[in-house]
């Protein structure tokens, strides 16, 4: 299982009835990078999580880490947490389609020489 957490800065005034939210996004690349120069993209993205953090809801709250303990206290009362978990399927997903584009990656190299 794969955590991040994090604190958003958020000035209220400028928001007024706005919401902000966090998001993870995990990208593959596969390739080389001067491959990209042929207008052909070698990357992959998927969208893990998103998660409302201002105005905090309260079903997705946590309590704070030791670090975001810190960073609250040093920001002040307009700083607010986050936390996501990204599930072992992702995980699996992950390492399953990094296998594959290693595989397509070597053929597509040997088909240009």
């Amino acid at each position: 299982m794969l955590f991040t957490d994090g604190v958003v800065l958020v000035d209220p005034d400028y928001l007024k009835e706005r919401k902000v939210y966090a998001h993870v996004l995990a990208a593959f690349r596969y390739g080389r990078e001067d491959l990209d120069v042929l207008g052909l993209t070698f990357r992959k993205d998927l969208f893990l999580a998103s998660m409302q953090v201002y105005p905090a809801v309260k079903e997705q709250q946590k309590p704070p880490t030791r670090l975001q303990e810190r960073l609250i206290k040093k920001l002040g009362p307009n700083a607010y947490p986050f936390f996501f978990e990204v599930g072992d399927k992702i995980c699996y997903l992950m390492k399953k389609l990094l296998l594959l584009y290693r595989n397509i990656d070597q053929k597509l190299v040997n088909s240009l020489h």
